[in-house]
């Protein structure tokens, strides 16, 4: 896939800083990678891979659902960036595995050779891919020496965040708790709220205190992504195996699934094939600076001051 963007940019240095040698070789760097970039001019060409939407195919067990959330979970704030359009379109995932002998990028449901229509040849938890956010047009790296990040606000694919929703358009917030936000709405929204959006699905309602923290509405009492990410871990720990290898989405499947699923669930288990990929260490705390830098309003913060210096 080919994107044309302006050299300078935010969304080009961005693109540039996450397929860096260094930070590619990051096992928790799960932004978009670069394959090459073609500069001429003003503008370059990103040569990136092509991806497909993460929801698609549908998740067949619990155990797919979280080791997805858990890849998407680990990504960019440890280097001071901001995504600030991390919603459902701009998540994605690496078919390589699911689909070998691809299909046509603007109609994935068709075959590459345009034969028919193309269906995924494993399930997630046989292959276990790997999930993307994509597109890096709205996102910020911000300077900790700068103080809390006061960024203006920037209209994206999900536009229900409190903190947007102000009359005035020229009102900025930290856009790091509307990051977390976003992805907290993405889990609501899409895999916990039966919706027009959503089918049938079960298994997940353990994720559910958690999500509800992420989409508070005020930014400055959501977790940082270092809270998630740890909290999401010991969630996923309290888990059996068994309830890692239940179905979890009944709505939008064949006649056949329910047969399909059970064979599958057999096979898995006569092959001691584990509900998720073996990780090598357990995550930790990455965030290296004061935690108002994530969560903290700049204006809060000076009116608190002034009131402090008041009382003194």
């Amino acid at each position: 896939i080919l994107k044309r963007i302006e050299v300078g940019s935010p969304e080009f240095e961005i693109s540039v800083l996450f397929s860096s040698p260094l930070l590619s070789l990051d096992p928790r760097n799960h932004c978009i990678p670069v394959i090459e970039v073609l500069t001429g001019g003003s503008h370059a060409i990103l040569v990136l891979p092509m991806l497909r939407l993460f929801w698609d195919p549908p998740f067949d067990m619990v155990g797919e659902v979280v080791e997805c959330f858990r890849q998407i979970f680990e990504f960019m704030h440890q280097h001071f960036v901001a995504h600030r359009d991390c919603s459902l379109m701009n998540a994605m995932m690496d078919p390589q595995k699911m689909y070998p002998k691809g299909f046509i990028p603007e109609r994935p449901y068709m075959k590459a050779d345009r034969s028919g229509l193309v269906s995924s040849s494993r399930t997630r938890t046989a292959c276990w891919p790997r999930y993307y956010l994509i597109d890096f047009g709205h996102a910020r790296r911000y300077d900790p020496a700068d103080g809390i990040p006061h960024e203006r606000i920037i209209l994206g694919g999900d536009r229900t965040a409190p903190e947007h929703c102000k009359p005035d358009a020229s009102f900025a917030c930290n856009p790091f708790p509307t990051d977390i936000y976003y992805l907290g709405n993405m889990l609501r929204e899409y895999f916990l709220d039966v919706g027009h959006c959503n089918p049938t699905r079960i298994g997940l309602d353990f994720l559910r205190p958690l999500v509800s923290d992420m989409v508070k509405e005020n930014p400055s009492e959501r977790p940082t992504i270092d809270d998630v990410v740890i909290r999401f871990d010991t969630l996923v720990k309290s888990l059996s195996s068994w309830r890692l290898q239940a179905v979890t989405q009944l709505g939008d499947q064949p006649l056949s699934f329910p047969f399909k699923y059970v064979a599958r669930r057999l096979k898995f288990t006569l092959m001691f094939r584990p509900p998720l990929p073996k990780i090598a260490t357990s995550p930790t705390r990455v965030l290296t600076v004061t935690r108002d830098f994530y969560t903290a309003n700049r204006q809060q913060v000076a009116v608190a001051s002034t009131l402090t210096v008041d009382d003194t």
